[in-house]
């Protein structure tokens, strides 16, 4: 079947990408896994070697989804010396997936606690009592039975009364709502505590750690929309975005990085149907070509050329230009979508400005980057479809 991998439309066909990004993150993983047993005197050692046991025992298809979440990007990309994930978080990551298929070794799994909680891709939130000197929680599972050991603490549970689907917008969709894992908890707190520049210099971000139904019903109510509007877009979102992190600020709006690819950072705005559908559609974009730039470069520019910018105040690197460019594109396409199928006047409006900020953005590379063909073909696609809806 044809390769529509690198489109820049959303797939109607197989995208190739995502399995792509899995095959690349399992071998990340098992090179991360290698390094311990070379290192005796290494605190991780024995736990990585189990780890990398129940690793090799799960099904390829269950590997796949649980190294394409984010909070594995994130942790496949730190090194040794990184404050906000550490090498037995793997362990927190693995450890729903592993439980589901019965892959947790008998020997006992050592989890990592955050402040008392046990939490995880896939777990139930569980507060388990620790002291500062006790920093773990074991794991040991026997058939259905699980030990939860912190210090002088232990409670028997069943191991699958520690999953649960998390908070779902879409119960029959693999996307849920997350500002409480420890992770990005504290990426978080750093984006506040570390000065940024330009027009992103002051930072007040508060993670939503419970969302309320308000919330839910709004990204419920986005992503029914945009199936209705534009399904393939939809589907495209759901292949990508894995975790929505909501959090409340009143500076900034939302972002996607590739740190974190998987995960979509958005300002909590439950009453605002049109601002949450942009930033949901806005971020996931910023994925989608995340993605697409492992399948080769966009532009041959060095790093400090700087482009004018109409969505930022300040000229740019190419590359954000060429991501603004890629996600006003699909937000043009998706606000005419969205008007289309009944969207009142506040779409239109919004959509004039979506529109005159492409257009700039697209002229700009045009004439101030240098694109390789991959960037041209991508862009040349996208100034063809916006002209083509447009122009009628």
């Amino acid at each position: 079947m044809h390769d529509i991998s690198i489109t820049p439309v959303p797939a109607t066909g197989i995208d190739r990408l995502p399995g792509i990004l899995a095959e690349r993150a399992k071998g990340a993983l098992l090179r991360k896994l290698e390094t311990y047993p070379a290192h005796p005197a290494d605190p991780y050692r024995d736990q990585m070697a189990l780890t990398r046991e129940s690793v090799e025992r799960l099904p390829d298809g269950d590997l796949a989804h649980a190294v394409s979440h984010p909070l594995f990007k994130k942790w496949s990309v730190s090194d040794s010396n990184a404050t906000d994930i550490q090498p037995l978080d793997l362990n927190r990551i693995l450890l729903a997936t592993l439980i589901e298929r019965e892959a947790v070794p008998d020997r006992g799994m050592m989890v990592p606690l955050a402040e008392g909680d046990l939490r995880g891709p896939g777990l139930r939130p569980r507060r388990v009592a620790a002291t500062p000197d006790e920093p773990f929680t074991f794991i040991r599972i026997n058939g259905d039975e699980a030990l939860l050991d912190a210090g002088p603490n232990h409670h028997g549970v069943i191991s699958r009364e520690l999953l649960h689907h998390g908070l779902r917008p879409l119960p029959d969709a693999d996307l849920v709502l997350d500002a409480g894992d420890p992770v990005f908890r504290r990426f978080l707190a750093r984006m506040n505590a570390v000065p940024g520049v330009g027009t992103d210099a002051h930072r007040d971000l508060k993670p939503v750690i419970q969302p309320n139904s308000a919330l839910i019903d709004a990204y419920r109510t986005v992503l029914t929309q945009l199936t209705e509007c534009w399904p393939e877009a939809a589907a495209e979102l759901l292949r990508y975005v894995r975790v929505i992190v909501p959090f409340d600020s009143e500076l900034l709006l939302g972002w996607a990085t590739p740190l974190f690819q998987g995960a979509v950072f958005v300002r909590s705005a439950p009453d605002d149907l049109l601002f949450t559908f942009e930033r949901l559609v806005h971020e996931a974009a910023h994925l989608r070509l995340f993605a697409i730039q492992h399948t080769g470069k966009l532009h041959n520019d060095p790093p400090d050329t700087r482009l004018v910018s109409v969505a930022r105040p300040d000229p740019r690197p190419v590359i954000g230009v060429y991501h603004a460019s890629f996600v006003y594109a699909r937000l043009c396409e998706a606000f005419a979508k969205a008007i289309d199928h009944g969207a009142d006047e506040r779409w239109s409006a919004r959509l004039d400005t979506l529109l005159l900020r492409f257009r700039s953005l697209s002229r700009a590379l045009h004439e101030g980057a240098t694109l390789t063909p991959l960037g041209e073909s991508i862009l040349a696609e996208l100034d063809a479809r916006i002209n083509a809806i447009f122009t009628r």
